[in-house]
């Protein structure tokens, strides 16, 4: 809105791990926010042996979800 700035935004992450690709990013641009949110997983699948790094994503992806844009007068 008018007479407000941008204080926060949420981190954005970029990874990529054979199957897995994630790109979570929130973007101030002429006036507005822009935010982008891509999960792909090109096999359909996570091999066990991904679980554990899935696992630390999923937790990354709760912790942006979480957090807020804050704008201040």
């Amino acid at each position: 809105p008018a007479g407000y700035k941008v204080s926060h935004l949420p981190k954005s992450i970029d990874k990529t791990h054979n199957d897995i690709s994630l790109q979570i990013g929130f973007e101030q641009k002429d006036g507005e926010i822009v935010y982008k949110n891509e999960i792909k997983i090109a096999s359909g699948k996570i091999a066990k042996s991904d679980f554990e790094l899935w696992n630390g994503y999923i937790k990354e992806i709760k912790e942006i979800y979480n957090d807020q844009i804050v704008l201040t007068k």
